[in-house]
């Protein structure tokens, strides 16, 4: 993380991922920094943490900041698996909402002032489609959502721009292995329709480099309409 120094920085979760991998793709090539938080992954700015573990969260972010300066940017992108067991369904409320939280408590103090915090979360909450029963991963993407919010309203002096970016159904990724009928049957079906990883990480990098292009405090849906948080 040293070189580029002058380069905007942005701190994830979830960059090991499915979506993840394409954002972190498509804002290095934007000239980005990106330090990337994994739970099981190490390497060239790749940090090993559980985000669940909020002191441990605190350690990583801090040392980023001691190498690479001030946050241009947040993106939790981190997803569990989606099973219907209880350890999973606590997993993955840990993971999507938690560990927002712990990033958010991590990051913020060291966040510009019109930075961008900005949390992945599903077209199928949004207003005109139809959930599918998928264990607890519509109510903790539900819960992120909430989270954002208040994480806008909480933030509006210090001018941290938060979003909801919400993509329909996604072929790889949680969805590796589902046959592409099934999830057009599914995406129609719900009207969440169908996307792309590379679709979700041009809308990110469009928030990170344009602060004009969507209001703050919206959800972008993809494909779908700009709504607020």
């Amino acid at each position: 993380m040293i070189e580029h120094k002058n380069a905007p920085l942005a701190v994830m979760t979830g960059g090991t991922g499915h979506i993840g991998s394409a954002i972190v793709k498509t804002l290095k090539k934007s000239g980005w920094r990106v330090a990337v938080l994994s739970s099981t992954q190490s390497g060239d700015d790749i940090y090993k943490c559980d985000i669940t573990d909020q002191r441990a969260v605190a350690s990583v972010v801090e040392n980023i900041i001691q190498t690479s300066g001030q946050i241009d940017a947040c993106i939790h992108a981190a997803v569990a698996s989606m099973g219907k067991d209880k350890s999973e369904s606590d997993l993955q409320m840990r993971v999507t909402l938690n560990g927002a939280q712990n990033l958010a408590a991590a990051a913020l103090p060291h966040m510009k002032n019109g930075a961008a915090f900005i949390g992945i979360t599903t077209k199928l909450i949004e207003s005109g489609t139809t959930p599918m029963p998928m264990g607890s991963y519509i109510p903790a993407k539900m819960a992120l959502r909430n989270f954002l919010r208040i994480l806008a309203q909480n933030n509006e002096k210090k001018e941290i721009r938060v979003y909801a970016v919400a993509p329909g159904y996604i072929a790889g990724g949680l969805n590796e292995g589902v046959p592409q009928a099934i999830l057009e049957m599914l995406a129609k079906k719900t009207g969440a329709g169908m996307t792309n990883a590379e679709a979700v990480a041009d809308v990110v990098k469009t928030i990170c480099n344009d602060a004009a292009a969507y209001k703050p405090s919206s959800s972008i849906a993809i494909p779908g309409e700009v709504t607020a948080l």
